[in-house]
């Protein structure tokens, strides 16, 4: 595994966090600049989480189709613009970034595990998903730190401070641009481009398992945790 690979990831780890964290501690300076009544407050806290059940489904047929690595890098394009949208002197741009930025985010939460297991040796997953976990959370503690700080010195208030961690959108962008080129979207079609060869069919066909995570225990016990990475050969991941 190269150093560049475990770079891209920690970039990656980055920003799943940060974009959000600050909010909290901004949360009544926007309330203030903004006219937001505090139940408004309240929604834009909460609407990250509500757009992380509605589009983390939707996941992985997007991966099956488009390429993970290629999924990836428009996921990050697609978080620059919603923090830049997020930024704009508007309500409505305000809500409508922290959707756009937050559908983003909960493709980076399903992808990153997954390019992991598939580019990383098998002895070293572990340590790169306990890696990218701890870039995780610091770079959200950092966030948390110094959005009130960087709302006092930088001009635009809170709106400028909310737009620091794209650097780091950005610089993730970059790294993981040129890994998407081998990139291909998975088929179900045999390599060679000839159908499959006809089988019988059984008179008692098994029952057909459900693929929806919700029917697995172990998706529910990872669900308090939503930052680890799945634990080797869950059936749901």
């Amino acid at each position: 595994m190269s150093v560049g690979l475990a770079f891209a990831v920690c970039l990656v780890a980055a920003n799943l966090r940060t974009s959000l964290t600050g909010v909290g501690t901004l949360l009544a300076a926007i309330e203030r600049g903004s006219g937001l009544a505090s139940s408004w407050g309240g929604l834009l806290g909460t609407l990250p989480l509500l757009t992380f059940a509605a589009t983390s489904p939707l996941v992985a047929r997007a991966s099956h189709r488009f390429g993970t690595a290629r999924l990836l890098v428009a996921a990050l394009g697609t978080l620059t613009v919603g923090t830049v949208v997020r930024s704009l002197p508007s309500v409505l741009c305000l809500f409508t970034g922290t959707v756009i930025l937050s559908a983003a985010i909960a493709f980076g939460n399903v992808l990153l595990p997954a390019l992991i297991r598939r580019s990383v040796p098998a002895h070293r997953v572990q340590g790169i998903s306990a890696l990218y976990v701890t870039v995780m959370g610091v770079t959200a503690a950092v966030s948390f730190g110094i959005s009130t700080p960087l709302s006092h010195t930088l001009p635009g208030s809170w709106r400028t401070a909310l737009t620091w961690g794209v650097a780091f959108t950005v610089a993730a962008f970059l790294a993981w641009l040129p890994r998407m080129r081998g990139d291909r979207p998975h088929s179900d079609k045999p390599r060679s481009g000839k159908p499959h060869p006809p089988t019988s069919v059984a008179r008692s066909p098994a029952p057909c398992r459900s693929n929806w995570p919700g029917r697995s225990a172990c998706s529910w016990a990872c669900s308090p945790w939503p930052s680890a990475p799945p634990p080797h050969g869950c059936p749901a991941f």
